[in-house]
């Protein structure tokens, strides 16, 4: 019984590697110590390219996610994606390494942020929020925004086709200010699987990672914004004020509010979201 069950767990762990091995891939180029760069929602690895040319003498790890902008695979669970990044980082032996996301991806920084202390050395998160769903509804509770994420997630699902692209096409107006960027990033969104975007957008709205934040003991910088969704009520105001009281418990804390930059701030300004990386590197 005891070598059956031993064995048990062995392929448990042996499946878990796996699947934490096919939830990502990864571009890496440069030399140096490790940026590694978690994409948004439906994006690839590469929409970081521009913010990652600005920072020289680094290691720029662009993380892919599966089922992403048509990426093959789908994730129903994203902790695989955070136990491959982990393992990445602990595989290759790397260290002084700055970890940055962009909202989902953001997300999954915090988290992994919060979980392997060990692992980095600082963090950048661009337009996430701990409790995201609070944003436009301050009093939301956590069983409030859990019931509200799982009503998204099947309106999500239950779009069809034509339908799925209207709704991007109008939702990613408010997101992205170039054009030629626009298109891009809405090509990866009807690439990706529609379940895996569903199930992120599930685990980011209904999360509420508020208690954790005070396990990030490193640096960590936060960059918002806030221009394209006035008509939702955000104002540079109620952003920077939203931004402060989520990340409230971080020790060790730096918000900044472009005041020109949509949600996709590292297509919008590239340079303004690298200069800030890069001091925060420097500090």
């Amino acid at each position: 019984m005891k070598r059956t069950l031993l064995n048990v767990w062995i392929g448990c762990l042996v499946v878990s590697a796996a699947t934490a091995a096919t939830a990502i891939s990864i571009e890496e180029t440069g030399q140096g110590d490790p940026i590694v760069f978690l994409p948004g929602l439906g994006c690839r690895g590469e929409v970081w390219n521009e913010v990652a040319k600005h920072l020289p003498g680094h290691r720029d790890v662009l993380v892919s996610i599966a089922g992403f902008g048509g990426v093959a695979g789908r994730q129903t669970d994203f902790a695989a994606v955070r136990e491959g990044v982990a393992q990445l980082v602990r595989e290759n032996r790397w260290r002084n390494v700055v970890l940055v996301g962009h909202s989902f991806g953001g997300t999954l920084a915090i988290s992994l942020a919060a979980s392997n202390l060990e692992l980095f050395a600082k963090v950048v998160v661009l337009d996430a929020y701990p409790f995201p769903a609070a944003l436009v509804q301050p009093n939301l509770t956590a069983e409030q925004a859990r019931g509200m994420a799982t009503s998204l997630r099947k309106a999500l699902t239950g779009l069809n086709d034509e339908q799925f692209r209207t709704q991007q096409s109008l939702a990613l107006r408010m997101l992205v200010t170039d054009e030629r960027e626009y298109q891009r990033v809405l090509t990866w969104t009807l690439a990706s699987d529609r379940q895996t975007l569903a199930e992120a957008q599930f685990e980011a709205l209904s999360s509420d990672l508020r208690p954790s934040i005070a396990n990030i003991r490193c640096p960590l910088l936060v960059l918002g914004s806030w221009r394209g969704r006035e008509q939702m009520g955000l104002s540079y105001e109620s952003v920077a004020a939203t931004l402060k009281q989520q990340y409230s418990a971080a020790p060790r804390c730096r918000i900044e509010v472009s005041n020109s930059a949509r949600h996709f701030l590292l297509l919008d300004d590239p340079e303004w979201v690298a200069r800030r990386i890069a001091s925060l590197i420097g500090e």
